[in-house]
C-alpha cells in the first residue's frame, strides 16, 4: 500500500489530537476488500473499498456495534485488487480514524451503498501478530505523542477510551 499511495500532511501530535478532528474512529476486522472507481473529469480513478466489522466504536454516534463500516483509499487502476486483498485479508484487525467521504467522492463503480469514509494518513493502522500496530502510510509512528503506541490497547489508552 505504501508503494501506491503517498501523502504530504501535517501529522497529528497524538492519537487524542487526531480523534478530536475526525468523523469516525474505531477498531474492527476486515470483512471485504473490493475494487471501485471514483468518478472524475477524466476516465475515473481507482480505489479500494474495505468493509470493517467494528469491535469497538470510539467516535461516530450513528454507528452501532455489528454494522459494517466502509472506507476507501486510492489505488492505481492498472493494479489488480488481488494485491490489496492479500495485503488486507479477511479477519485483519484495523484501527481507522477518518472523514466522511460523501462530499469528497462519487463512485462510478463499486459504491458499497452505505456511508463511506476515507482515513486520515496517520489514521489507518493494521495490527500484526509479530509487528504490533503498523501505520499503513507513515513508516514510523514512534515519535512524539505516538512513541508508546505499539498495540490497539496502547492506542485506546492514548485516546482516553
Amino acid at each position: 500500500m505504501r508503494k501506491t499511495t503517498s501523502f504530504e500532511y501535517e501529522p497529528y501530535a497524538s492519537p487524542r489530537a487526531m480523534l478530536k478532528h475526525v468523523d469516525i474512529a474505531l477498531v474492527g476486522t476486515v470483512v471485504s476488500v473490493k475494487p471501485a472507481l471514483i468518478a472524475d473529469e477524466l476516465d475515473g480513478q481507482g480505489a479500494v473499498i474495505v468493509g470493517l466489522r467494528p469491535r469497538e466504536m470510539w467516535k461516530d454516534a450513528p454507528a452501532r456495534s455489528g454494522e459494517v463500516v466502509y472506507y476507501y483509499f486510492d489505488r492505481p487502476k492498472n493494479l489488480a485488487i488481488g494485491v490489496y486483498q492479500r495485503g488486507l485479508p479477511v479477519g485483519t484487525e484495523i484501527s481507522l480514524f477518518g472523514f466522511d467521504a460523501a462530499k469528497l467522492v462519487r463512485f462510478a463503480q463499486g459504491d458499497p451503498g452505505h456511508r463511506t469514509y476515507t482515513p486520515v494518513p496517520q489514521g489507518h493502522l493494521i495490527s500484526g501478530h509479530d509487528t504490533g500496530l503498523v501505520n499503513v502510510w507513515a513508516e514510523d509512528i514512534a515519535s512524539s505523542g505516538w512513541k508508546n503506541i505499539r498495540s490497539v490497547a496502547d492506542l485506546k489508552a492514548a485516546i482516553g477510551k
